[in-house]
């Protein structure tokens, strides 16, 4: 893979067809991935050290770059510990990382308590760092899988924009992509307990159930948890759902709009699997073998229209 591509991927500027190279080379091998991983460490390192000195295309002398180096730690160590002056320990932003996966990609990795976390595609999460913090508290916005460490004195808390998940040690799936209408929460192991950012009401979930909030409307359904959650290993699964549900899903996790002219069609049933890495265009390609309907791509707005 061309390392420019790459380069103009990490910074967002590629093309639709640039960024299906670079998703379908990640894919491609393990090793690939683990070397783009490592590649946007160094570039998020590059960003930040960018942000706290600006790079000069000017020589000088050793002496001069030293005293440079001294007055970015001095600045740094200034400002970390003004931070401390104006916030209190538990809120200083510098104690809490934020991991976002990219469009078409999937994450797995470790928080400071042991726990396991999957995240999908076009997902943040934000949790504390620090090992010594006993607070288990994490913030999402988007899809994530946890497989939740036991602690009886410390329970793991998920915050999304709509519901607030406390666990204690759960094996559990979240889907709450911001201002996106749509929450759900499936439970494969454990008890998880959910309440209402907006309402004082809360519902206890027992395994393989499931609780799904759109449009105002409430319902607990029962899942099939080997099947439920192909998207970890790359597989989008849908079972019996409204194509205008698909379309949704596919929207959130590609970053694209699709806008559909035709009720109709959207109120058609659909069942199937894709894999992550054919894109956007197979999936709706392979849709319309199934299902009667056209549709035109706008290149410039990533926009699908769906008649």
């Amino acid at each position: 893979m061309d390392q420019k591509t790459i380069e103009k991927y990490l910074k967002g500027i590629t093309s639709s067809h640039e960024r299906n190279e670079v998703m379908g080379w990640i894919e491609k091998e393990e090793k690939n991935k683990k070397d783009f991983l490592e590649l946007r460490k160094l570039y998020d390192i590059s960003v930040w050290n960018a942000e706290v000195i600006p790079h000069k295309k000017v020589k000088r002398h050793a002496a001069i770059n030293n005293l440079w180096r001294a007055a970015a730690v001095f600045l740094v160590l200034l400002s970390m510990g003004l931070s401390y002056l104006l916030l209190s320990k538990s809120e200083i932003q510098m104690s809490v990382e934020t991991v976002t996966c990219p469009q078409g990609q999937r994450l797995e990795l470790f928080l400071s308590d042991g726990t396991k976390v999957w995240l999908n595609s076009n997902s943040t999460l934000s949790f504390r760092k620090d090992k010594k913090e006993k607070n288990r508290t994490v913030e999402l916005d988007g899809e994530a899988y946890f497989d939740v460490i036991p602690d009886k004195n410390n329970p793991f808390i998920v915050k999304t924009e709509t519901h607030d998940i406390t666990v204690l040690g759960t094996s559990f799936n979240v889907f709450a992509y911001r201002n996106s209408g749509l929450f759900e929460c499936s439970l494969v192991e454990g008890v998880v307990r959910l309440k209402s950012a907006s309402e004082n009401t809360e519902i206890l979930l027992q395994p393989n159930e499931k609780i799904r909030m759109a449009n105002g409307v409430v319902s607990r359904l029962s899942i099939d948890s080997d099947k439920e959650f192909l998207w970890k290993i790359g597989i989008y699964s849908f079972k019996n759902q409204p194509l205008s549900e698909v379309f949704a899903h596919i929207s959130l996790l590609h970053e694209v709009k699709i806008e559909l002219k035709n009720p109709l069609i959207g109120n058609q049933m659909c069942t199937g699997k894709f894999r992550n890495k054919d894109g956007i265009d197979h999936i709706l390609s392979t849709l319309q073998k199934n299902y009667r309907f056209s549709y035109l791509k706008d290149e410039d707005s990533q926009t699908y229209t769906i008649y």
